[in-house]
């Protein structure tokens, strides 16, 4: 296999999801969206914010969650 082009492949291994929730529709929505509006990868992956908590706490999924909970009142007329 010889392709003409490469891509970069991006994995985001930062939770911002609690694993007893399921918001993960719309964590990837805004995730999609942030990447969309030009917010940097590792802006919208949670990365930067992860950063600089990291030496204080290292699961960002509390702020995840939190963050998404504004997002999603965005379609509660859809609901």
């Amino acid at each position: 296999m010889n392709p003409e082009i490469y891509f970069k492949f991006k994995q985001n291994m930062i939770r911002r999801q609690k694993l007893n929730k399921s918001t993960c529709g719309y964590h990837a929505m805004k995730f999609i969206e942030d990447r969309i509006n030009n917010v940097p990868f590792s802006q919208a992956s949670g990365y930067d914010e992860f950063i600089e908590k990291q030496k204080v706490i290292l699961d960002g999924s509390k702020e995840g969650e939190a963050e998404i909970e504004k997002y999603k009142n965005k379609f509660e007329s859809y609901i």
